[in-house]
């Protein structure tokens, strides 16, 4: 008898336990809900940043290059100034 209602109140625990640990899981998965939206935010913002720094990276590299060939321009029209004098 005593074991009966001892496994009575291991089940009744159990069951009080299992209920606990259902409104967990539906509170989690609540929560898992409403961050999943600004999650899926940050990431596009993440990859949306990404590409505007590749972008960025490449038209300063550009930028570069347009420098170089405007200080070579430069030289030649200094070199072509100064010959120009010595002709003139």
């Amino acid at each position: 008898m005593d074991m009966i209602k001892s496994l009575k109140e291991e089940v009744a625990e159990l069951s009080r336990k299992e209920a606990a640990d259902e409104k967990r899981i539906v509170g989690i998965a609540q929560e898992n809900k409403r961050m999943s939206a600004p999650l899926a935010r940050a990431l596009e913002e993440s990859r949306r940043l990404r590409q505007e720094r590749e972008t960025y990276l490449e038209e300063l590299e550009a930028l570069r290059a347009h420098k170089e060939s405007i200080v070579q321009v430069e030289s030649r029209v200094n070199a072509l100034r100064w010959e120009h004098e010595l002709l003139g």
